[in-house]
């Protein structure tokens, strides 16, 4: 498993055509089939990455990593390939450049009948058993929200009492949030997006990939 990464993950030959994500996936059926042999020979003869573009293949190790909710070990593999940029003015102005204006749409389709989605019920006993488990000191995300500090609030229990005065707030709270039901008032004091930016090109500082990580709490 230490040169898993580059058995999966080495650059594709120049004459291959095929895409990223049809390559890996052939790579992983030769892998569970046992030819390690065959994905050796082809690692040792691929070429070696460029250093002014970066490799698809850092890109498809992060994302495998995200979509296993591994999100440190896909951070550290796409920052490995593109640093950080900082959030200057510049940066900024880059970046607001890479999105087009908001435009409006109008439709000229008769109107539909609109879809009531159904109501996501928040299980009392399902949601203090996860609270009970989650493992304390747990690292906080990008924003900060710390579970531990969530997970104390909900299971705050007086001295000298058997009842959890918060608990059910913070049930309705998260049910409130996950059926979309939050007054617009709330909305921008509990939702949030942690931005950055990545440098594509190490020669050209102007060459930056945003990244928006959204957020409900």
């Amino acid at each position: 498993m230490i040169i898993f990464d580059m058995l999966i993950l080495h650059p594709r030959p120049p004459s291959c055509r095929d895409s990223v994500n049809a390559i890996v996936r052939h790579r992983l059926h030769l892998f569970k089939q046992g030819h390690l042999s065959v994905l050796y020979d082809a690692a040792l003869l691929a070429p070696p990455p460029t250093t002014t573009t970066t490799p698809p293949a850092y890109d498809v190790a992060a994302q495998l990593a995200a979509d296993e909710d591994n999100y440190h070990t896909a951070y550290a593999r796409i920052t490995q390939a593109m640093s950080v940029a900082k959030m200057t003015e510049e940066a900024q102005a880059i970046c607001q450049k890479l999105y087009p204006p908001p435009t409006s749409y109008q439709s000229h389709h008769r109107p539909t009948r609109h879809h009531t989605p159904a109501t996501l019920h928040v299980c009392k006993e399902t949601l203090h058993r996860a609270l009970i488990r989650l493992r304390k000191g747990t690292a906080a995300g990008p924003f900060g929200d710390l579970p531990d500090t969530l997970r104390a609030f909900a299971l705050y229990q007086p001295p000298h009492s058997t009842t959890k005065p918060y608990f059910d707030r913070f049930a309705s709270f998260l049910s409130l949030v996950i059926n979309n039901q939050v007054p617009s008032s709330i909305v921008p004091h509990i939702a949030a997006s942690h931005f950055m930016a990545l440098h594509k090109d190490p020669a050209d500082p102007a060459k930056l990939r945003p990244i928006s990580i959204g957020s409900a709490i």
